[in-house]
């Protein structure tokens, strides 16, 4: 993960993952999201900031609206300058 923030210079990390073996990557990523019906959601507290509301099909777009909204309307106006300095585009 270093290697390809290192090399697209991305800045803001969103992640989102289900099992067990994807709780390091969700920990050093800005913003995490964790599936309520993933193996991970078992072992998190269910306060956790990180578990979506929904399940299957409906928790993949309750955290892509999430990040869609922080990218394109924080609440505070300086985050979003901030944000919009930190999250470039990937060029294909």
């Amino acid at each position: 993960l270093q290697y390809i923030v290192e090399n697209e210079g991305a800045q803001y990390l969103f992640g989102a993952g289900d099992s067990l073996l994807d709780y390091d990557f969700l920990k050093i990523c800005d913003e995490s999201f964790v599936p309520a019906h993933g193996e991970l959601a078992q072992h998190l507290k269910k306060s956790s900031h990180w578990l979506t509301k929904e399940k299957g099909m409906l928790a993949t777009e309750e955290f892509l609206t999430k990040i869609l909204q922080t990218v394109t309307n924080p609440a505070d106006q300086s985050e979003r300058s901030d944000l919009q300095q930190k999250i470039q585009p990937i060029q294909l």
